[in-house]
């Protein structure tokens, strides 16, 4: 029986351990997502910049600032998306504590528990 425990355990710790992993690479994808369109950006506002000035630009630079205002509309909205998001909750709290309702986690410290 021990040696069943033992399994079951093991393969919760592997488990665990391979979504941590897993955690660890996609928020590296991320990070370096993020930076790559930090980097563009700044062309983008480089050639924005140039173009606003009267200046001229080539035709592979309008593309990129095409795709680039692509992605910062995309990235705009996503992040508008989370703000609704958690907008949402926020206004559903303050209806129901009208009512003395609340779906916000509670404090479970132990020393606040009732004896």
């Amino acid at each position: 029986m021990e040696e069943n425990f033992n399994s079951n355990d093991n393969k919760v710790t592997n488990y665990i351990g391979n979504k941590v992993d897993d955690f660890k690479k996609s928020w590296l994808v991320f990070v370096d997502g993020a930076k790559r369109e930090g980097k563009e950006t700044k062309e983008a506002v480089k050639i924005l910049s140039r173009l606003l000035k009267g200046g001229k630009i080539t035709n592979k630079e309008k593309v990129f600032l095409k795709n680039q205002s692509k992605d910062l509309a995309r990235i705009v909205t996503i992040m508008s998306l989370g703000v609704v998001s958690m907008a949402i909750p926020i206004a559903l709290e303050k209806i129901l504590n009208k009512y003395g309702i609340s779906i916000m986690p509670k404090d479970n410290n132990i020393n606040n528990s009732v004896k």
